[in-house]
C-alpha cells in the first residue's frame, strides 16, 4: 500500500461545491453523521494512494463467507479478486464513494457502517469499501438537499468530468445514475437474502462432567471454519492467532467478539474442539493453521 501524499484540500468537499451544495463535515468513518435530513454523502480516503490499499484478509474472508461469488463466471482466489478490485482504483483521487439518503443521512450512513462485507442488507451498495485496509480512517462528508437523486446524479457527472473520460465512478460505486454499471465481472457477491441469517450474537457454553460443549446459534460452525481457513491461507505465515482470527470474524459478522475479553467466544469454540487445524502453544496461546499450507 503506497501513499503518494496528502491532498492539499478535501476532494470530497470540492466535489460537493462543484454541484452547488454546501459540504458539511467531515466525521471519521464509524462516527455518527449529525444530520437527519435527506441529502447526499461522499466518502474519501485520508490521503492519496497510488494503488488500492486493499485488505487481503478481508477479501479472503469475503470469499469464504459468500461461496456464490464469481469472477468472470469462476470462483476466484483472493489474489485474483484483489487484482480485479485494484483495477478500478483511481490514483490521485481520494473520493471512493458517493451515496444518497432519501430521508435521513445519519440513518443511511449508519446502515452502511453496520453492513458486513457479503451481507445483502441494509446497505450493500458500496460494499467494496469494506475491502480497504484504511476503512477505519475514512472521512464522511455530506450535504443536505431536497432532491437527493438529482444531486447524486450531478455528483457522478462532476466526478467523471474531473477525470475526463466516459463512465468513471468512485472506487466503491458499482453503478451510477441511470443504472450505468461498471464492467467488473464480479457476480454473486452477497449472500442470498433468505439464506443470510442474522449475525451470531453470542456463544452458548454448556459444561458437562468431562468438558465444555459450545454451540453457535444458526449453525455457523462450518461457515466460521471456512472463513478461518481462507484467512489463514492469506496470512504470511499461513496461520492466525486467536485474537486476530476473532477480530476478523467479528468484522465479517460471523462471530461477534467480546468487548471486554478479546477472542473469548472463539476460545470457547477452540476448547470445545470445533475449530479445524487449531493448536495451543505451550498450553497458552491458540493458533489456527491453514490446512492447505503444505499442499
Amino acid at each position: 500500500m503506497r501513499s503518494i501524499g496528502r491532498s492539499s484540500a478535501s476532494s470530497a468537499a470540492s466535489l460537493l461545491r462543484a454541484v452547488g451544495l454546501v459540504p458539511q463535515g467531515p466525521v471519521a468513518w464509524g462516527s455518527r453523521v449529525p444530520c437527519d435530513a435527506p441529502g447526499v454523502y461522499v466518502i474519501e480516503t485520508p490521503e492519496l494512494f497510488a494503488r488500492a490499499p486493499l485488505d487481503h484478509a478481508a477479501i479472503a474472508g469475503w470469499l469464504a463467507r459468500v461461496p456464490t461469488l464469481r469472477l468472470d463466471g469462476v470462483h476466484p482466489t483472493a489474489e485474483q479478486l484483489a487484482d480485479r478490485l485494484g483495477a478500478f482504483w483511481i490514483a490521485g483521487e481520494t473520493v471512493v464513494y458517493v451515496g444518497l439518503a432519501g430521508t435521513s443521512i445519519a440513518k443511511r450512513v449508519r446502515q452502511f457502517y453496520r453492513t458486513a462485507l457479503g451481507d445483502p442488507r441494509p446497505h450493500a451498495g458500496g460494499h467494496w469499501l469494506k475491502t480497504l485496509a484504511v476503512r477505519d480512517r475514512l472521512h464522511v462528508w455530506w450535504a443536505e438537499t431536497g432532491d437527493p437523486d438529482a444531486a447524486e446524479a450531478s455528483l457522478f457527472d462532476a466526478f467523471a468530468e474531473r477525470h475526463g473520460r466516459g463512465l468513471v465512478l468512485p472506487f466503491a460505486n458499482r453503478e451510477g445514475a441511470g443504472r450505468a454499471r461498471k464492467a467488473h465481472g464480479i457476480t454473486g457477491s452477497t449472500l442470498d437474502r433468505e439464506a443470510a441469517a442474522p449475525a451470531v450474537r453470542h456463544v452458548i457454553t454448556e459444561r458437562s462432567a468431562n468438558r465444555p460443549s459450545t454451540t453457535t446459534p444458526g449453525g455457523r460452525i462450518a461457515q466460521i471454519n471456512a472463513a478461518l481457513q481462507q484467512l489463514a491461507g492469506a496470512a504470511p505465515e499461513k496461520q492466525l492467532s486467536a485474537v486476530d482470527a476473532a477480530r476478523e470474524l467479528d468484522r465479517m459478522g460471523l462471530l461477534p467478539d467480546s468487548r471486554t475479553r478479546a477472542a473469548k467466544p472463539l476460545r470457547h469454540m477452540l476448547r470445545a474442539g470445533q475449530i479445524e487445524h487449531a493448536y495451543q502453544e505451550n498450553g497458552f496461546r491458540w493458533f489456527i493453521r491453514c490446512g492447505r499450507a503444505s499442499g
